[in-house]
């Protein structure tokens, strides 16, 4: 979750991807923080502003690497790449997108507002989908280099913290559960977000 891998219309990685514990993007961190609000975004978001995301780190690439910015028919996530590796179809899903600081988490769609806001380009941006959902199936060609059988359906599966969550069981409202991991977080089950505006922010990892 939380990286950034541009790809070509043909699905060629143009560069390394960007993983989520890449804090090279703090100044375009700050400039969201002024561009957006913290907490308006946080309330769309569910998101504290940090280098970690996905918007910093696009617009670090846009400013530092334009050629490749440029280039970029979709910005993807590692099983989002993996996904297209099998079906030859873009897609995210809802988990992994509400992890770039560009997705409208009430209404789980992307938000243009921001992205415009931003001055980034929202055609980068692959279609959303519930995790559980079939996006395309087994090429030939994928099935000739993996093994599996052409025509086998390709879910787009979810961000490790969503599917944790499921895997601990906590899977009806009022659920809580802790993980910890390579990093750590307390969670509960809802229908809806809730906002905490009396938290800290996140401090960012140095």
């Amino acid at each position: 979750m939380q990286g950034a891998l541009l790809v070509d219309r043909q699905g060629i990685p143009l560069r390394n991807s960007i993983i989520w514990a890449d804090q090279r993007a703090t100044s375009q961190a700050d400039f969201i923080t002024s561009a957006c609000g913290s907490e308006t975004l946080y309330r769309l978001t569910g998101q504290r502003i940090s280098p970690t995301y996905t918007a910093p780190k696009l617009l670090w690439l846009k400013e530092h690497q334009s050629a490749i910015y440029e280039q970029a028919y979709k910005v993807l996530q590692p099983k989002d790449y993996a996904a297209f590796l099998f079906s030859g179809v873009f897609a995210t899903d809802y988990s992994d997108a509400s992890a770039t600081l560009l997705f409208d988490l009430t209404n789980r769609r992307w938000a243009l507002d921001v992205i415009k806001t931003l001055g980034l380009n929202s055609e980068l941006l692959p279609k959303a989908h519930p995790s559980t959902a079939i996006i395309g199936h087994v090429t030939p060609s994928a099935a000739a280099a993996s093994g599996l059988i052409a025509g086998t359906p390709v879910v787009i599966g979810g961000g490790d913290g969503a599917c944790a969550t499921v895997g601990a069981g906590s899977v009806r409202e009022g659920d809580a559960y802790a993980y910890i991991g390579s990093s750590s977080w307390i969670a509960v089950t809802t229908r809806q977000p809730i906002c905490d505006l009396n938290s800290a922010p996140l401090p960012s990892l140095t």
